[in-house]
């Protein structure tokens, strides 16, 4: 959005947010260039009125702990961009042979882990807010392990237990470097053919880290199965579910979540509401867990209480409640009245309102 009339001085009239619903600065808010400066990070929108033009005298020492926590949402993206240079260069490395020590990727991913944890209540909202790479199997695997350890978080698994979810998530695609880039990165529907080439990518990924010397096995099983389905239709060995392990359970839920939201050479990263519906749907079918599944999608559906969003029937409406049994399914205020989307399964929401 265009900055312009956004100047030091101005309190906000509205809140502003990312066009993926993270609170980026709260109505009222005195506006300063670090402020500013933080908005150039992010495509974001107001919501209502835009600002008051009046200028505002602030005291040189008036910084809230709130506003200090606002102005470090650039950090995540600097650690971000150095995390994805680190995979990048250790991907390429092993495959040459050069380097086969993960520890430095290890220890520059827990400090942007560390960072989505202490951001907690928008931390997936966040981590979709960093601006775009070309190397999408880098971004996938970086999202997929922050995505997989903030899972293993919210269902209070033990702190090494998260941490190893995310390194799992990290490494779970290092097959697809085995792949050709003609395949990887067509634009077009793949024929039969490339898309058994794909799907080697996991039984590549397993040969590949199970020759890293000090990595835990679950990493390597993380590789080889987090496209297994617990009812069996998965690949690439149709595992059922007592014979896919409980983090690669999580690890699937986290790749299909964060496919769906990444924008790909073959399609565009599409909303978090489309995600939580695959999600949801595929959990009913018995193809993912369902208890991980409704952990996640409520912990995502609580962080969007009071956003304006668009329905499947054009309508637009406001979350105002998140039912715990069916967290997909708020009850939202269109217009004057209450719709219950647990009543009327044929509406359902799109995206978020801009």
């Amino acid at each position: 959005m265009d900055r312009s009339g956004l100047v030091s001085g101005i309190r906000l009239m509205s809140n502003i947010y990312t066009r993926k619903g993270v609170l980026l600065l709260k109505e009222g808010t005195p506006l300063k260039q670090g402020h500013i400066d933080m908005l150039d990070k992010y495509d974001w929108l107001f919501e209502g009125e835009l600002l008051n033009q009046q200028p505002i005298q602030l005291e040189k020492a008036a910084i809230s702990p709130m506003e200090l926590e606002e102005t470090e949402a650039p950090y995540i993206q600097e650690a971000y961009e150095q995390t994805i240079d680190h995979i990048k260069g250790f991907f390429k490395g092993i495959l040459s042979r050069l380097d086969t020590n993960a520890e430095s990727v290890f220890q520059q991913f827990s400090t942007v882990l560390e960072e989505v944890m202490n951001n907690e209540d928008h931390a997936v909202t966040l981590i979709y807010e960093v601006k775009d790479y070309d190397e999408t199997t880098f971004r996938h695997s970086l999202n997929v392990g922050l995505i997989a350890g903030l899972i293993g978080k919210i269902l209070k698994l033990p702190s090494d237990q998260v941490f190893l979810l995310g390194k799992m998530g990290l490494l779970h695609d290092i097959g697809k470097m085995k792949i050709p880039n003609e395949i990887l990165k067509k634009p077009g529907r793949l024929t039969d053919g490339e898309y058994k080439t794909i799907k080697l990518h996991t039984k590549y990924g397993f040969e590949i880290l199970r020759g890293v010397e000090g990595l835990d096995l679950m990493i390597s099983i993380g590789a080889l199965t987090h496209h297994e389905r617990l009812d069996g239709s998965g690949y690439p060995d149709g595992r059922t579910e007592k014979n896919i392990p409980y983090l690669a359970q999580i690890l699937a839920v986290a790749d299909i979540y964060d496919a769906i939201c990444t924008e790909r050479a073959y399609q565009k990263g599409r909303s978090s509401f489309i995600a939580i519906e695959q999600l949801v749907q595929d959990a009913k079918a018995g193809k993912l867990n369902t208890a991980v599944v409704k952990s996640f999608v409520g912990y995502l559906m609580k962080q969007y209480v009071g956003r304006n969003v668009v329905l499947n029937n054009g309508e637009r409406g406001t979350i105002t409640f998140i039912p715990y049994d069916e967290p997909h399914r708020p009850l939202l205020k269109v217009g004057a009245d209450f719709l219950d989307l647990k009543k009327v399964s044929t509406v359902s929401i799109t995206d978020f309102a801009c």
